[in-house]
């Protein structure tokens, strides 16, 4: 197939509306809050470090609830910044919590996430597979 049908066909699938431009907007999206939410951990770290004023928890927060999570958990593992602060760990593991339950929420009913778990698929693969009993 050449380059040019690949490259239409792309576009017909990321035209607004359609369920693979929306899931490539939040998708960059949420790239921008966590780089942001890791920055922002960087930047207050090293103000701690040099007994500046200190980004406010709340900013860290918010932006953790507005997408920047995974840059916020990346952030506390790597830079070792807030991970034993109390409540603010607390409040960020909620906030994590409550985005991945709103995810898979939406993703359940979208087909993204298969409900039947693995082994009832693969019972279900070998019933189909098995030859009936000789008659």
């Amino acid at each position: 197939m050449p380059i040019d049908s690949n490259l239409a066909a792309l576009a017909a699938e990321l035209r607004p509306g359609s369920l693979s431009f929306l899931i490539l907007c939040l998708s960059v999206y949420g790239l921008f809050a966590s780089c942001l939410a890791y920055a922002l951990f960087g930047i207050d770290a090293a103000r701690r470090l040099r007994h500046e004023d200190r980004v406010r928890d709340e900013v860290l927060l918010v932006v953790s609830a507005l997408g920047g999570w995974p840059g916020a958990k990346v952030a506390q593992l790597r830079l070792g910044h807030k991970r034993h602060a109390q409540p603010f760990g607390t409040l960020l593991n909620l906030i994590v919590a409550a985005e991945v339950a709103v995810l898979l929420a939406h993703a359940v009913p979208l087909g993204v996430v298969r409900t039947q778990s693995a082994a009832a698929a693969l019972t279900a693969a070998e019933a189909e597979r098995r030859p009936g009993p000789a008659g």
